[in-house]
């Protein structure tokens, strides 16, 4: 089942979106801190109460990363082309392995980006809180946003053709030219009844065999200008219209 997706389009300000939850573990709390932030309150139990956290505090460098995470969860889940800011980062409590969070976040702004008319820039406020509902992060994300494709152009679809429309008589060489009936006068095919002939159109058919329109031959080539070639008396012959 594909995930449902979030244009620029779709965001209006004041719009607001709470994804969750997050639960921290301390394995994950000390693997992060050791590769990318080893302060000893984010790795030491003794460090973080010496520091009035009351044990390990989690990194505010990972808690940055949850953000992240929770709003990919989104759903619908924004299209987005590119985080370029943030700003006003605010860590406002210590987060503790067990803790739950939750992403709450408003949308502040829409605008237009320049040079790129497929998206536009949103401006969100987020805040992180935990399982107390206490704000522990803050901050303003400025986002690029995928605008909605354009739908496809309908396919051209050819008129219905006829080719007896544009049929004229082959020239014998070394003979007369058949005399050419007036349009919608009563003509005699080969052999046939008497039948009407339609009036000639500007318009001619795409390349390809058609039955022929005079009663000739079995089929007739039309090449996009004029009627090249026809199947019958045994085989494919080229033809010389008129």
């Amino acid at each position: 089942m594909t995930a449902a997706r979030k244009y620029f389009e779709d965001f209006e300000e004041g719009q607001t979106v709470v994804t969750g939850p997050y639960s921290l573990r301390q394995e994950e709390m000390l693997g992060f801190a050791s590769r990318w932030d080893p302060q000893p309150v984010h790795l030491d139990s003794q460090a973080g109460l010496e520091a009035g956290f009351g044990g390990i505090a989690t990194s505010g460098l990972q808690l940055l990363g949850i953000v992240g995470a929770l709003r990919a969860r989104q759903d619908p889940s924004p299209v987005v082309v590119a985080n370029i800011g943030l700003d006003r980062v605010r860590f406002l409590a210590p987060v503790r392995a067990g803790d739950t969070l939750w992403l709450r976040a408003t949308c502040r702004r829409t605008k237009a980006t320049r040079g790129h008319a497929q998206a536009g820039a949103i401006e969100t406020e987020a805040v992180l809180v935990n399982q107390h509902k206490e704000p522990v992060l803050t901050l303003v994300v400025s986002t690029v946003v995928a605008k909605r494709p354009l739908p496809a152009p309908a396919a051209e679809v050819a008129p219905p053709f006829d080719p007896a429309a544009v049929y004229r008589p082959r020239t014998r060489p070394g003979g007369p030219s058949p005399a050419a009936p007036r349009p919608g006068a009563p003509a005699r095919g080969p052999g046939g009844p008497a039948r009407a002939v339609p009036a000639v159109s500007v318009a001619g058919p795409r390349r390809g065999w058609y039955p022929d329109p005079g009663g000739r031959h079995q089929v007739r080539f039309w090449d996009g200008e004029r009627w090249t070639r026809h199947v019958g008396d045994g085989g494919v012959h080229g033809f010389d219209p008129a």
